[in-house]
């Protein structure tokens, strides 16, 4: 930045009673210190002997906040991954049960096309065919909600994490985007497979006369 932007970004600042070093101690404060030093010395040496001879001074080695950083952040993604598999696994539980209470509830409608002339291979592929379409609808349907969620309101989420906000690179955010539509497309059938095949299996007649 220029000096005449630095000035104005520190205006701005004291306008919003935000104080620094310079204020309580005069111009004189010095923000930045050069050093000469042995290349072959590692920069946590290098910061041990400036400690060691500068009483009262930290010493910070740039280097090692970042590598902490990029380790904690690292960390919550991979914990966010683990939470996401868990989530789909329970996704397709709870689906599995869905598509199992609705298939009971519609096996004399199943009954019927199997008198009509549909093949067992025909009722799975209906029941498959079905499940898609639900999950590939309820996938389009989240990544919209996402979208609006996330892009509109990044400032403040950045702001509530206490974290910069990056926007992803466009490629990026369209391998999340169709990773999560197959994901989403295929709990659909992975989870009303067990029931196709079983309402697939059932005996006409039995299930036209269960319940009369």
């Amino acid at each position: 930045m220029t000096m005449n932007t630095m000035r104005e970004l520190i205006g701005r600042a004291h306008e919003e009673k935000q104080g620094f070093l310079a204020d309580k101690h005069g111009d004189g404060v010095i923000s930045a210190v050069l050093a000469k030093t042995d290349l072959s010395k590692t920069p946590s040496l290098i910061a041990y002997d400036i400690w060691k001879q500068n009483e009262g001074v930290e010493v910070l080695v740039s280097q090692g906040i970042f590598s902490s950083l990029a380790a904690t952040l690292s960390g919550l993604v991979s914990y966010i991954h683990i939470f996401s598999a868990a989530l789909w696994i329970l996704a397709l539980i709870v689906l599995a049960a869905m598509f199992s209470g609705s298939i009971h509830e519609r096996k004399k409608e199943f009954a019927l096309l199997r008198i009509l002339g549909a093949t067992r291979k025909k009722l799975v592929g209906i029941v498959l065919g079905e499940s898609f379409l639900a999950g590939i609808s309820g996938s389009i349907a989240g990544v919209i909600s996402a979208s609006i969620v996330v892009f509109p309101f990044s400032t403040l989420i950045s702001e509530r994490l206490e974290l910069p906000y990056l926007d992803a690179p466009l490629f990026s955010i369209i391998q999340v985007v169709l990773g999560s539509l197959v994901l989403s497309a295929l709990a659909g059938p992975l989870a009303s497979l067990y029931a196709a095949l079983k309402i697939s299996r059932a005996e006409t007649y039995i299930t036209m006369r269960d319940g009369e």
